[in-house]
């Protein structure tokens, strides 16, 4: 999945990643890899520069339904 692949590599480089990206990487992680959504919304918070706790919380929620 180059697209995942893409926004990783570009959200550990920059602290960036845009949002439609973050949508196709938590339901990859979610939905495909069975990553808890936790872990992954965890990880988010350390690496994006534009964190905020409610949105990125209730965007994960969202995407693992």
């Amino acid at each position: 999945y180059p697209i995942v692949d893409a926004g990783m590599r570009q959200l550990w480089q920059t602290g960036w990643m845009h949002n439609r990206v973050r949508m196709i990487v938590a339901s990859f992680l979610t939905k495909h890899l069975l990553i808890h959504w936790q872990e992954g919304a965890l990880w988010f918070w350390d690496t994006l520069v534009d964190a905020d706790l409610a949105n990125n919380s209730a965007s994960w929620q969202w995407v693992a339904g």
